[in-house]
């Protein structure tokens, strides 16, 4: 869990407003006990649909493609 944008050395500023835009998404929610997902699992996700972008942009297939 907790993964973080770009695996680490990120610009302080830049984490520091991502942090500041999900809490005012999601108010109820404390990182601390539950961090919230970063990107998409290529574990967890439907053959139906491709990632890319690091698992940031999902692209649904359809599952026609699958018949």
């Amino acid at each position: 869990g907790g993964e973080r944008w770009g695996g680490g050395g990120e610009d302080p500023r830049r984490e520091k407003e991502l942090k500041r835009r999900l809490k005012r998404l999601y108010p109820a929610v404390d990182e601390q006990e539950t961090p919230l997902p970063r990107s998409w699992s290529p574990k967890d996700k439907f053959s139906y649909i491709d990632l890319s972008q690091n698992n940031l942009r999902v692209h649904y297939k359809g599952w026609e493609t699958l018949v």
